[in-house]
C-alpha cells in the first residue's frame, strides 16, 4: 500500500513539474504554478525524498528514476536561472538608469531561500487619509527604527485585485523588507469596482499623495524621493497616476506584471477559466468598449505616456496567463520615442502573482531591481 501510495504521490510531483513549461489551464493551477515556479527547492527536494522511498522498497526502477531526474530539473529551472540573471542584472539596471550607491548585495542568494527574516524592528501604523460618507480609505505606513536618517524615500504601493478586490495586506512581508532597505511603505487601500468605476482609485493616488506631501513630517518621507509602485490593477493605477503627477512629483514608477493597453487587452481576452478578463475591464472601465470607448482610451497608460512621466521599471512574468507579457512591450515603443527611461525586468518561467514568495527567485530579482531603481534617482 505504501508503495503504491509513493508511486501515485511521484506521479502527481511529475504532473506538477510541467507547469514549469506549460500554461495553467485553470484558476486552481496558475495558484500551484506560483508554488512550482517560486518554491522550486521544495518542490524539487519533496519529489525526491518520494523517490527515496520508493527506491528503498523496491529497489531500481528505470521508468520512476527518469521521470525523477526530470520531474527535478524543471522544478530547479527558475532558480538556476535565477542564479544566472543575478550576475547580469546591475549591470544592465546600470546601463538603463545610471549608478546606484548603497546597493552592496547579490540580486539572488541560495541561502536567503531557506529562511524568513525577521523584521520585528519595522513599525506598521494605520492611517486613515481620505473619508466620505459611504467609504473610509486608510493607509498602512511601514518604516524602520534600525534607519537613523528621519527624512527617507517613499514608495506609495497600490495593491492587485482585478480593480474590485483585494487590499493593502496582500504582501506585507515584501512591504516589511522594503522598509528594511531603507524607505517608508505607504501600503494604501483605495476604492473598489464595479460599485465605483475609473478614474475614482486614481484619484484616489492623487489624494493619497497629497496627504503624505502634508503630513511628510510625521510620516518621515522626503518628498523629493516619492515612488509608486503597483502590482497587476494595481499597476495600471499607479502607473496612469503617475504619468499625470509627472516626474517633477513622482520620481519614479515600479509597474509588476500591469496591464498597460486597455484596449488591445480587451480585444484578446485570456483564459476565461483563469479568469474572465473582459468582464473586469467592463466592471472598472463602465461597459463593453463600444458603451466605454472614452474609458478605455483615458485608463490606458500607453495613451497617456508623455514626455514629463517619470522613469518605470517593468517587472513581468513572460508565463503571465491573467495579463499578457506583450502590454510591456506597448508601451515600451511609446517609451523610446519619448526617451522615458525604463527597463523590463522578464522571468521567463514565472506567472501572475510570481513576487508573492519574497524570498523565491522572482521575489529576490524584484526586490533587488526596485531597490536599485529607486536607489539610482533618490540618490541624484
Amino acid at each position: 500500500m505504501i508503495e503504491l501510495v509513493s508511486k501515485a504521490l511521484l506521479l502527481l510531483f511529475f504532473c506538477f513539474s510541467l507547469l514549469v513549461l506549460l500554461p495553467a489551464p485553470q484558476y486552481h493551477f496558475w495558484k500551484l504554478t506560483i508554488g512550482v515556479t517560486e518554491l522550486g527547492l521544495f518542490f524539487a527536494f519533496i519529489t525526491f525524498l518520494i523517490y527515496t522511498l520508493i527506491f528503498l522498497q523496491t529497489g531500481f526502477n528505470t521508468f520512476f528514476s527518469i521521470i525523477t531526474i526530470f520531474s527535478i530539473i524543471l522544478y530547479l529551472l527558475p532558480t538556476f536561472h535565477a542564479k544566472s540573471m543575478a550576475s547580469d542584472l546591475k549591470y544592465q539596471l546600470k546601463s538603463a538608469f545610471g549608478e546606484a550607491q548603497h546597493v552592496d548585495y547579490e540580486g539572488f542568494e541560495l541561502n536567503k531561500s531557506y529562511y524568513n527574516k525577521n523584521y520585528s524592528h519595522v513599525i506598521t501604523d494605520s492611517i486613515v487619509y481620505k473619508s466620505a460618507s459611504d467609504i473610509s480609505l486608510s493607509f498602512d505606513h511601514y518604516y524602520s527604527t534600525n534607519i537613523q536618517h528621519k527624512k527617507r524615500p517613499c514608495i506609495i504601493s497600490v495593491h492587485g485585485g482585478a480593480w474590485s478586490s483585494g487590499d493593502n495586506k496582500m504582501f506585507v512581508n515584501f512591504d516589511k523588507h522594503l522598509a528594511d532597505l531603507g524607505y517608508v511603505v505607504i501600503d494604501i487601500t483605495y476604492r473598489l469596482a464595479p460599485k465605483h468605476l475609473f478614474p475614482a482609485p486614481v484619484d484616489d493616488v492623487f489624494d493619497v499623495y497629497k496627504y503624505i506631501v502634508e503630513n511628510a513630517e510625521g510620516l518621515n518621507v522626503d518628498t523629493a524621493n516619492i515612488f509608486l509602485l503597483g502590482r497587476s490593477a494595481g499597476g495600471q493605477i499607479a502607473t496612469l497616476a503617475a504619468e499625470k503627477l509627472g516626474k517633477d512629483k513622482i520620481k519614479g514608477i515600479i509597474s509588476i506584471y500591469t496591464p498597460h493597453d486597455m484596449v488591445w487587452g480587451y480585444s484578446l481576452p485570456g483564459n476565461p477559466l483563469i479568469m474572465d478578463s473582459r468582464k473586469v475591464l467592463e466592471d472598472y472601465l463602465g461597459g463593453t468598449y463600444e458603451e466605454a470607448k472614452a474609458n478605455f482610451h483615458a485608463a490606458s497608460t500607453v495613451e497617456n505616456a508623455n514626455e514629463n512621466m517619470p522613469p518605470i521599471l517593468m517587472i513581468h512574468g513572460k508565463r503571465d496567463e491573467m495579463v499578457a507579457y506583450e502590454h510591456n512591450l506597448h508601451l515600451i515603443e511609446k517609451l523610446k520615442q519619448l526617451r522615458v527611461p525604463y527597463y523590463l525586468l522578464s522571468f521567463p518561467y514565472a506567472t501572475h502573482g510570481c513576487d508573492y514568495f519574497l524570498n523565491g527567485p522572482s521575489g529576490q530579482l524584484s526586490c533587488y531591481a526596485i531597490d536599485y531603481f529607486c536607489k539610482s534617482f533618490s540618490e541624484k
